[in-house]
C-alpha cells in the first residue's frame, strides 16, 4: 500500500512499514522511519530573520531526528579530536582499532 502526502511544508510518502518524510525548513531533511507515519506533525519553533519567532509544523520523524542526533554528532566530535587509526595492509585490523576507539569514546561519556 503506497500512500502519497503534500503538506504545506513537507511531503511524505508510506510504504507497508517504511516512511519517507521530505520537510524543508532552511535545508531540505529527508528521513527514513519504521516508527512514524508521515501524518504526525508537531509545531516547532522557527527563528526568522528580524529575531521573531513563529509556530510551523515540523513532522514527527524529523523532530526526533533532530532530537536524537546530538548525542551521535557529540560521540564523533570526541572521536575525532583523539585519532587513534593505525595504517595497516589487512582491512580487520583497522576495523579492530576502530571498534577499541568506539569503545573509549563510548566508556568516556558514560563515566562523566
Amino acid at each position: 500500500m503506497t500512500i502519497n502526502l503534500q503538506e504545506e511544508n513537507g511531503t511524505g510518502l508510506l510504504r507497508e512499514m517504511l516512511t519517507c518524510v521530505k520537510w524543508m525548513d532552511k535545508r531540505v531533511v529527508t528521513v527514513l522511519s519504521t516508527i512514524h507515519v508521515p501524518t504526525e506533525s508537531l509545531p516547532v519553533g522557527k527563528r526568522e530573520k528580524d529575531g521573531t519567532i513563529t509556530q510551523i509544523n515540523c513532522p514527527k520523524a524529523v523532530n526526533d531526528f533532530r532530537r536524537c542526533m546530538g548525542g551521535v554528532n557529540r560521540a564523533d566530535m570526541l572521536k575525532s579530536y583523539y585519532a587513534i587509526d593505525r595504517k595497516s595492509r589487512k582491512w580487520w585490523h583497522q576495523l579492530f582499532w576502530h571498534f577499541i576507539h568506539t569503545a573509549l569514546v563510548n566508556s568516556f561519556i558514560i563515566s562523566k
